[in-house]
């Protein structure tokens, strides 16, 4: 039988979407290992696979003094006025923190594949071991992302806007010069090349975690969402949607959550997401604005909720506002009007699935681009950086919930979700091929 070995991200949100391939892959006798993180050993098993544990903390940079010297002169730049010279430091502060590859924990992970001995490798865009490990040993590797591909290529496209909303940029305009990001991709190559030489390190693909280009490519989204310019010529790809399994709505909630949701209100649902969460003044300002209106929030705080609670208390508005350190999602986005959201690709296909419309404020660089594809598609709205929060917050509600065609579209691509049809015939017609070289 065939084996193949999984290379994943430490998230849950990166290992969900697996689910289906991992099984697709075993009905057809592949035997199929996963390196991932101990947190995730009981849920790759329930998918059948095999699980094996990283042999140390691939989020941790080798470079951890290095990033510190980048940052300090981040800093010191920024002090003196010299905006460019810190804006580049800390770009190289970002690109050593992913630079993660040494030859001690290569050693460690090439021991794990010989002793599979795989026929190929599956590895999750911001993994670089399979890709490094998979060249040097001949082994046929396949790459897969568990968000929409944005690559170098689909940057291009519009550089100076789209790498000021990847880079979060608006704020910057003023000290860079409005066509500062027009040349942003040559700036970020060469600094990549400039790290690694002056750090020695290992080779790490510019962007990796943006630019599927192996042979063989699957995204794990929407053909709906996917921007087909991200594509690299003469690289296959298959866009693989999400089984409606991840979607299904569990009853069995807490009653008070029930009752708060039995309202003729139209209810706005806020959640920032499981692995970055805002600051306390971003839940103020949204609690501040939009309880001027006739609305309920239900609000998830993790470890702000104490403090939101007594926040909402002392303002005497808790009527119509609910405050919970965790909240069952799904179950939420089949009765809400509106979700809040920092953009995290799970969040997104859950309220496309449950047609809620979106409000997207996010973090992270995914997440603005995601931002970006979502109004594109008419299916929301988003908002760049909290100084607008405030500003455009109320508005943008109001307009998100009762746009009309935001609605249609959401029920038309919800429909098409629920068609189960996953093809993978295109997959097995590459892996046939490559058992024939």
């Amino acid at each position: 039988m065939e084996k193949v070995l999984f290379f994943t991200s430490y998230p849950i949100s990166h290992i969900y979407p697996l689910a289906g391939l991992i099984g697709n892959l075993i009905s057809n006798n592949y035997i199929v290992y996963v390196l991932s993180d101990i947190k995730n050993k009981d849920l790759i098993e329930s998918y059948g696979a095999n699980f094996l544990q990283y042999p140390f903390d691939f989020t941790e940079s080798c470079y951890e003094n290095d990033m510190n010297n980048y940052r300090m002169k981040c800093i010191e730049y920024a002090q003196q006025g010299k905006h460019k010279e810190a804006l580049e430091e800390y770009l190289k502060f970002d690109i050593a923190s992913v630079m993660n590859v040494n030859s001690t924990r290569k050693k460690q992970i090439k021991k794990i594949v010989e002793s599979i001995n795989p026929n190929i490798i599956f590895r999750d865009a911001v993994d670089h071991f399979g890709k490094i490990i998979a060249n040097e040993m001949n082994i046929n590797v396949i790459g897969y992302m568990t968000n929409n591909m944005y690559s170098i290529n689909f940057l291009k496209t519009n550089p100076n806007y789209l790498c000021k909303i990847f880079m979060n940029g608006f704020e910057m305009e003023k000290y860079l010069g409005i066509n500062y990001f027009e040349n942003f991709i040559d700036i970020e190559l060469n600094l990549y090349k400039k790290v690694e030489k002056e750090l020695c390190a290992e080779h790490i693909q510019p962007l990796n975690q943006f630019n599927l280009d192996e042979e063989f490519n699957i995204i794990f989204s929407l053909d709906e969402l996917q921007p087909k310019s991200s594509f690299f010529k003469n690289k296959e790809y298959l866009i693989i949607k999400p089984s409606n399994k991840n979607f299904r709505v569990n009853n069995e909630v807490e009653k008070d959550i029930k009752t708060f949701l039995e309202t003729d209100k139209k209810i706005i649902y806020i959640a920032t997401g499981s692995i970055v969460t805002r600051d306390i003044s971003y839940y103020e300002t949204i609690i501040d604005e939009l309880s001027k209106i006739d609305v309920k929030l239900i609000i998830s705080a993790g470890d702000k909720t104490s403090y939101l609670r007594n926040y909402v208390k002392k303002k005497n508005i808790e009527k119509n506002i609910m405050i919970k350190e965790f909240l069952p999602q799904i179950y939420i986005l089949s009765k809400a009007n509106l979700f809040i959201t920092s953009g995290g690709f799970n969040s997104i296909l859950e309220s496309i699935f449950h047609r809620c419309p979106m409000l997207i404020m996010p973090i992270a660089s995914e997440q603005r681009l995601n931002g970006y594809i979502i109004a594109k598609r008419k299916l929301g709205a988003t908002i760049y950086g909290e100084r607008n929060l405030k500003k455009y917050l109320l508005r943008t509600t109001k307009q998100v919930m009762n746009d009309g065609v935001i609605k249609e579209n959401l029920k038309t691509i919800s429909l098409n979700m629920q068609n189960e049809n996953i093809n993978y015939d295109k997959l097995y017609t590459y892996l046939n091929k490559k058992k024939n070289v």
